[in-house]
């Protein structure tokens, strides 16, 4: 029987969505050479007559799998379920002469019948349904009764019809190159592309309603990601990349339509955020991945050379701990958004200490990177933290500027080829180059950059005090620039204040209501089914809780932090949770106060020269050589080494001080949190006494010196003990004198294979400092 011909070319249609509809089916025609309109033996026009046509092929199954049939069913249904309604909702909404479930169901029915005849092919056709199911998912339950009225949704039920029809032509393209399983395995086989689907599905119907434009556009959206038709000669981080930047730009969209929406609740957008950042966080990661492996060894170099002040456990560690959502008044607020769209070119941040800035600009981060990401834009970010919290950072303009040019050097490959010229230039990196002339290249590299680069300063208020007058001009300098944005944020009382106010295009209150509101939103989190205080706790006294957090909170997230962490303790006992709520500390002075009296008497010279590392000391210690602190024996003089003495638990020794003041990351001691520093350098607690730098600097040379003199190791199992070479450190930052200079030659002693060692391991030291100790 001789097939009709195709229908004869015809005039572009004037009605926008007939024109989208026939580019599809003139596309699938381009793709797989095969015309739907001369399949007039097995022309399918719905799920029905496919399914009729499986039952009457079953006796070709059963030849090479008799579970055949049951499968390629199973496999249809659910893509049948979302397609039969969008036809009916395309066919009665708009002029189409090629009637949509005809078009797609014979397109359907193409590659059914590639499955019922050749026996190689059904596995991977019922894997290509079931993906085309995973994307389509977001539509279930689907009425098409209920929106045969609304003219928005006829018309993206077309779009997205079209969308689907451009879909089933890539796959049988990819089928007919013998491409189609590789192809599957990279769009369809990743778990990180798969979980994300799942939750850009709850967020398009998180409204309410069965179905809507937005549920509609999100499915049309994410089916672009299949019509990737040369996926299978991709390396598979990239498609997994590209799948995820196009959900997770599809979530910032819906995100965005429903944030605008009046009917929205402030709850209901909590939530969008928090799904959101679900599959930010999920493309972010995959990102950073692939920027390990490509890491090489000059970037090594580089950041070796520079001394890069990596800011990124600490940033991470604020993600961590951050609450899912919180910060939506700042992210979706109108300064933010005109910063991340170029129209605000500089934002401050600023609020009292605790109130959660540095989390906050560690969500704006990650928020700024996944919109470039999900954009494929060639813009990027770069970031700095001065922390208090870690006594090897200096926080000065020159790490301000190394840190930058590492970063620039990373993203850029033209930039790490100039820094390794620099290198070059300063005798292949033996000696660090002048702070003008580093200056001097991140201008070049900023001018001859042609993307937008987004510049992130933390915690302003912590640097240096002598290198404020020079970081404030740089940053007035990096905004001359016209592919430069700064964030930065710092107290709200600060000395530099006048300056700050005229760098930043839009100031940005942390105030005392905002915040406490976040506060009560992670305490309904904690309070909720699942959540630390839920189980133990009865109603009446978590509506105790909320009461007493919200009127005393002041917006200080960390002082709400630790009363959390506090009641947590004592949840399963009502009366201390009551007990601690009537006797709440009133402010985080007062709680520090408190967690420091009650440091057991007997052990409080202990814990104030742990306190004193933690401040002070050059180099992060790891959980061991912080303990090692307690081998030493601090009522005596002189202070006398006893490695027999080594503590056999890590915990008990940070337990003599407590979490509230120290914290363990990455293996690493550090203090808990920059109001902590501010607290042990004031004078407010007697037992503690003013802690003098000079005087606990002449201490730790001391306590190095004595596990020098007594024989301590020099080497560890990571390297140079640090007691060999930091003392030089402290010593210069010390007070000088006879006694401190004696001591240091009689720790040395006499010439000797030891001496030498030692002697060689703190040169860099002391040419660093200048310090003629040596």
């Amino acid at each position: 029987m001789i097939a009709p011909s195709a229908p004869p070319p015809r005039p572009t249609p004037t009605d926008p969505l007939a024109a989208l509809w026939e580019q599809a089916i003139e596309r699938y025609r381009n793709e797989t050479g095969t015309d739907l309109f001369a399949q007039s033996e097995t022309f399918f026009d719905s799920e029905t007559a496919i399914l009729h046509y499986i039952d009457e092929q079953e006796k070709t199954f059963a030849q090479f799998r008799a579970d055949g049939p049951q499968r390629l069913r199973a496999a249809l249904a659910p893509v049948a379920a979302a397609c039969g309604p969008l036809c009916t909702i395309a066919g009665e909404g708009a002029s189409l002469i090629f009637a949509p479930s005809k078009v797609l169901f014979t397109a359907v029915g193409e590659l059914v019948k590639v499955a019922v005849e050749v026996r190689e092919e059904l596995d991977s056709i019922v894997n290509a349904f079931d993906t085309i199911e995973h994307h389509l998912r977001v539509l279930k339950p689907i009425a098409a009764r209920d929106v045969l009225h609304d003219e928005a949704l006829k018309e993206t039920s077309v779009k997205l019809l079209a969308q689907i029809l451009v879909v089933l032509g890539v796959i049988q393209k990819v089928r007919k190159e013998g491409r189609l399983v590789l192809w599957l395995k990279k769009l369809g086989g990743s778990t990180q592309v798969s979980s994300a689907l799942d939750d850009l599905g709850r967020l398009a119907t998180n409204q309410h309603q069965t179905i809507s434009a937005v549920t509609l556009s999100t499915a049309r959206e994410t089916m672009v990601i299949l019509t990737d038709g040369k996926a299978a000669d991709k390396h598979e981080h990239e498609v997994t990349q590209a799948s995820l930047a196009c959900i997770a730009k599809t979530a910032q969209d819906i995100h965005d339509t429903i944030r605008r929406n009046d009917a929205a609740t402030q709850d209901q957008i909590t939530a969008n955020r928090g799904i959101l950042e679900n599959i930010q966080r999920a493309l972010l990661q995959q990102i950073n991945e692939m920027r390990v492996d490509r890491r090489d060894a000059d970037i090594d170099k580089i950041y070796e050379w520079l001394e890069y002040p990596d800011s990124s456990v600490k940033m991470n560690t604020l993600l961590e701990d951050r609450a899912n959502s919180t910060g939506s008044w700042f992210l979706d607020g109108e300064a933010y958004v005109a910063f991340k769209r170029g129209s605000k070119k500089s934002i401050w941040l600023h609020g009292q200490a605790g109130c959660g800035k540095s989390t906050m600009i560690a969500a704006a981060i990650m928020d700024i990177e996944a919109n470039i990401a999900s954009f494929s834009a060639t813009d990027f970010t770069v970031t700095h933290l001065f922390d208090t919290t870690n006594g090897r950072k200096n926080r000065t303009l020159r790490a301000l500027v190394s840190s930058l040019l590492c970063q620039l050097a990373l993203k850029r490959s033209e930039c790490a080829v100039e820094l390794l010229k620099l290198r070059k230039a300063n005798s292949m990196g033996r000696s660090q180059p002048l702070l003008e002339a580093m200056q001097r290249h991140l201008d070049s590299l900023l001018r001859t950059l042609p993307m937008h680069v987004f510049i992130v300063v933390d915690a302003l208020d912590e640097a240096n005090n002598d290198n404020f007058d020079k970081i404030i001009p740089f940053l007035e300098h990096l905004l001359t620039h016209a592919n430069v944005s700064l964030l930065f944020s710092s107290r709200h009382e600060v000395p530099f204040r006048v300056q700050l106010e005229k760098l930043a295009h839009a100031h940005v209150p942390m105030e005392e209501g905002l915040v406490t509101d976040e506060i009560m939103t992670v305490l309904d989190q904690v309070l909720r089914s699942g959540g630390t205080l839920d189980t133990k706790t009865s109603e009446k006294t978590k509506d105790n809780i909320r009461r007493v957090v919200r009127a005393t909170a002041d917006g200080n997230f960390r002082w709400a932090a630790l009363q959390l962490r506090g009641l947590a303790s004592v949840a399963a006992i009502p009366i201390m949770v009551e007990q601690c709520l009537q006797n709440i500390p009133k402010t985080l002075t007062e709680e520090y106060e408190r967690r420091l009296d009650s440091i057991a008497d007997n052990t409080r010279v202990n814990a104030r020269e742990l306190l004193i590392w933690a401040l002070f000391t050059h180099v992060p210690l790891s959980a061991d050589d912080f303990a090692q602190l307690l081998s030493f024996d601090y009522f005596k003089h002189p202070l006398v080494f006893q490695p027999s003495m080594q503590p056999s638990s890590v915990d008990d020794v940070l337990n003599l001080v407590g979490s509230t003041f120290l914290s363990e990351r990455d293996g690493q001691i550090r203090i808990a949190h920059a109001s902590v520093t501010d607290y042990l350098l004031g004078d407010h607690n007697a037992w503690l006494l003013p802690i003098n730098r000079n005087l606990a600097y002449s201490s730790m040379t001391r306590t190095c010196l004595a596990y020098l003199k007594s024989g301590g190791a020099l080497s560890t199992e990571t390297g140079v003990h640090h007691m060999v070479w930091t003392w030089v450190f402290y010593a210069s930052k010390a007070n000088y004198g006879d006694d401190l200079k004696g001591e240091i030659v009689d720790a040395l002693g006499p010439w000797s294979e030891r001496r030498q060692l030692i002697v060689t391991a703190s040169l860099y030291a002391a040419v660093q400092t200048g310090h003629a100790a040596l």
